[in-house]
């Protein structure tokens, strides 16, 4: 199935927006987006971290967290039964300095996934999610970077053929609109084509994904302007679906409708104030 990439509300007018091509050869598997075995999993919107933990403590395993507010700290998170094709030995921190993100990827030999640089009075702090560099997870090379601008992110990308980005996230930086991304490896039996629109509409977005025949495996809206920042890989077969504009009470009845599982899930503000959630899915297995 190919044209899943629909939103399933009307969206803006297309505006101009960067984006970066992909080509569509076959893909290396990766647990976090192209699994589609049944799996167990959990949601929780702008949650307290006391709130995440319980799932955690029941042998469950984030895949996606996103840093709604830093005063209060609270995140929204997806997790998944840590069994079967989705085990991985992982960790999870927040309010981590720049140098104590790299001491914990060398602590646990592990490699980032999800990034989510935030504001506080002390400074910038990182919310991370690590899985080990072992395995199937193996990345001979991989890395992030912090804070940089749009036209340095595109000079990243033109300058490393040999890196593919995971996950990436605007961010306010001294007044500034930032980027904070997370690369691996991208050649040989890892190599899977890639592709990265930043700061544009959903409308534009949904053009390109269809033309390309790509699917998301990383959404972020930029704060109060509702226009967003993606990563995409080719389709593989299997469904996904892309939505935004969700109420907080439609999120679960939406996964449900899409026989789903949510790979990334984000809640924002619009430009009018009202809170809505974005979010990525992928079919499961069994129906």
């Amino acid at each position: 199935m190919q044209l899943q990439s629909i939103p399933r509300r009307a969206l803006a007018a297309l505006t101009a927006a960067a984006c970066l091509a992909v080509s569509t050869a076959p893909a290396s598997a990766d647990a976090q987006t192209d699994v589609v075995t049944e799996p167990q999993w959990r949601w929780r919107g702008n949650a307290p971290h006391s709130s995440i933990e319980p799932a955690i403590h029941a042998a469950y395993r984030l895949v996606d967290i996103e840093v709604e507010s830093a005063s209060p700290l609270r995140f929204s998170a997806v997790s998944v039964r840590n069994t079967g094709d989705y085990a991985k030995t992982w960790w999870w921190y927040y309010g981590q300095t720049t140098t104590q993100v790299s001491q914990r990827m060398s602590q646990h030999n592990a490699r980032l996934i999800d990034v989510e640089p935030y504001e506080t009075t002390s400074g910038v702090r990182y919310a991370i999610l690590l899985v080990r560099n072992t395995g199937s997870d193996y990345a001979p090379t991989h890395g992030w970077v912090r804070n940089y601008s749009f036209s340095q992110v595109v000079d990243w990308r033109n300058n490393n053929p040999g890196r593919r980005m995971i996950d990436i996230q605007p961010h306010q930086f001294n007044g500034q609109l930032r980027y904070t991304f997370i690369w691996v490896q991208n050649t040989g039996a890892l190599f899977k084509p890639w592709g990265l629109y930043m700061n544009t509409t959903p409308a534009f977005l949904s053009n390109q994904l269809a033309a390309n025949n790509t699917r998301l495996i990383d959404l972020e809206v930029h704060d109060d302007t509702e226009r967003y920042t993606g990563i995409t890989v080719p389709n593989d077969g299997n469904a996904w679906y892309w939505f935004n504009n969700v109420r907080s009470s439609e999120v679960q009845e939406t996964i449900g409708q899409y026989a789903s599982r949510p790979i990334d899930l984000q809640r924002y503000r619009t430009t009018s104030g009202a809170i809505r959630y974005a979010m990525v899915v992928r079919r499961n297995e069994n129906d």
